[in-house]
């Protein structure tokens, strides 16, 4: 289904940045769901400004219609999906649900927690061999 942003927004195609600012706050204002207006309606205002009002994202859509929307959302195809805020941002959109990544905060802690008893398992290895050639070596001195 192929919505045009400048139906949505009211404005012609050669509309200037402020005509579109105009005509967005205008119809933000009678469908803002706080006053009582429609949140789908709102939603839909909202993308066509956040499209229209930023002159790369305009011409993307004037050349590429509402396709080009992907690019708009997830970066372009230099930066890709390497970046994790853009892919959760991908994914959550794809699905139609909300889910939470961890942060990058928690993710250390949650591995040391998880990688402690290996590192404790290597540094009680480590001690008994290194005990076990001390008490070699000095067997071997009162020989």
């Amino acid at each position: 289904m192929h919505t045009d942003y400048y139906t949505i927004l009211g404005v012609e195609k050669n509309a200037s940045p402020t005509e579109i600012k105009k005509a967005f706050r205008a119809r933000a204002h009678t469908h803002h769901p706080d006053k009582g207006g429609d949140e789908k309606k709102f939603k839909e205002l909202n993308q066509a400004y956040q499209t229209l009002s930023h002159t790369e994202k305009r011409a993307r859509y004037d050349q590429f219609g509402n396709s080009s929307s992907i690019f708009e959302e997830y970066g372009t195809r230099q930066s890709g999906f390497g970046n994790a805020e853009n892919f959760a941002h991908f994914a959550r959109s794809a699905t139609g649900q909300r889910f939470t990544m961890p942060s990058m905060k928690k993710v250390p802690l949650i591995m040391w927690i998880l990688l402690l008893p290996f590192f404790l398992i290597i540094l009680c290895v480590g001690a008994v061999i290194l005990f076990i050639s001390l008490i070699k070596s000095v067997r071997r001195s009162f020989k």
